[in-house]
């Protein structure tokens, strides 16, 4: 199955490690933007995506979804994974408003 996947936090990367281990093709993953940590204030990557990364899945991190530039470019990859598994109900609006 294709999978389009969305998370950040440490708990979501066990869900994308069963995914890959079961054989799925995991296209793409949408996670937030690297954000700045800890004193030295060192912008850090979100676990989902240290974990894409290592299993060389593609990684998209929007600033803001519904900015005009990221909407239409989110709108473009949702319609080329259509038929792909998408786990997140806020997407759902995208697809249903971009794509026939």
């Amino acid at each position: 199955m294709r999978i389009l996947f969305m998370g950040t936090p440490d708990f979501a990367v066990p869900s994308l490690e069963s995914l890959v281990a079961a054989g799925h093709t995991v296209c793409g993953v949408f996670t937030q933007p690297d954000k700045p940590r800890n004193r030295g204030m060192k912008l850090q990557a979100p676990p989902v995506k240290v974990c894409a990364l290592a299993h060389n899945i593609p990684v998209y991190q929007p600033v803001k979804a519904m900015k005009p530039t990221q909407t239409a470019t989110l709108r473009l990859i949702v319609c080329i994974w259509k038929r792909s598994r998408i786990f997140s109900p806020a997407m759902e609006k995208f697809m249903n408003q971009s794509c026939p």
